[in-house]
């Protein structure tokens, strides 16, 4: 073996042992997908008119993915110790697949974002208006969730809330006032999973003098405090709320995925040298 072939060796196996952890890491978060309840709050409102649980799909998704990066990984170790060009080959087929698949998916939701943020919007705001129950129902525990852990209410605002079975039947909220308690800060000592009917705002009336004030518009949130939380009736829907949370992420998620992408094309880089190298050297060419 010559000491090309041994460093290319040496850096393949390397970076299959991050494949490794990379698999082990998709299998962590598939599970924890499965068993956090803050995730299981918010499941429930993204399996809003759906037949599908799609957190539980996602989750066995990940798992599967994970177990799969997971093999993978041991089988391009495999076959740099063996030497073997018919492992290497497999492995190879592996990591372009995978790589299809990364693609196809970053594609598909980059065409379709808008597209899928205005079907799932669309389908909360029916659902809030026909289905919505305060906090009975896991849906809408999973709602109330959402609205207190993002200071958020309705869908684009409060006023989603017209014309709702849940306001025609709920004695607590005034005619008129377009709202779930929900909507509101609540008082010291609740939190965001507290999302059943027991929740108690912090200042109702004043944030019934503001629901009733704003009607539907939305506050800037910088004019008099930096948080939108800081206010007794947070006025912001939830979907601009979700989507700004998610842009803070965003240049974190591109150059996670930058990265992963970079390493996959210099594996089947690296992955190509030692096959041509070992097969130099099978043929008496060193």
């Amino acid at each position: 073996m010559g000491c090309g072939t041994g460093c290319i060796k040496v850096i393949l196996i390397t970076l299959n042992m991050l494949f490794w952890i990379f698999g082990l890491g998709l299998l962590g978060i598939g599970v924890w997908l499965k068993v956090d309840l803050e995730v299981t709050n918010l499941a429930e409102v993204m399996n809003i008119g759906l037949d599908e649980d799609v957190i539980d799909i996602a989750s066995w998704i990940l798992i599967g993915a994970g177990i799969f990066a997971f093999i993978v990984g041991f089988m391009g170790c495999c076959g740099a110790i063996k030497e073997s060009p018919c492992l290497l080959g497999f492995y190879m087929v592996c990591l372009v697949l995978i790589f299809g698949a990364e693609l196809g998916i970053a594609v598909f939701v980059g065409i379709n974002f808008n597209a899928i943020k205005t079907d799932l919007a669309d389908a909360t705001k029916s659902w809030l208006k026909s289905d919505y129950d305060g906090g009975s129902s896991a849906a809408s525990k999973g709602f109330n969730y959402l609205q207190l852990e993002f200071c958020c209410c309705g869908v684009d605002n409060n006023l989603d809330y017209k014309g709702s079975k849940y306001l025609a039947e709920d004695t607590e909220i005034k005619e008129g006032y377009y709202m779930s308690l929900a909507c509101c800060k609540p008082a010291p000592g609740q939190n965001a999973n507290t999302g059943d009917k027991t929740i108690t705002p912090q200042d109702r009336d004043q944030c019934e003098r503001e629901v009733r004030t704003l009607n539907g518009t939305q506050r800037d949130a910088l004019a008099d405090v930096e948080d939108q939380c800081d206010y007794a009736f947070r006025s912001w829907g939830c979907k601009d709320s979700l989507v700004e949370w998610g842009q803070s992420y965003l240049p974190i998620m591109i150059g996670v995925g930058a990265g992963v992408a970079f390493m996959q094309v210099f594996v089947f880089i690296i992955t190509v040298c030692l096959c041509r190298s070992v097969r130099r050297e099978k043929n008496g060419d060193k």
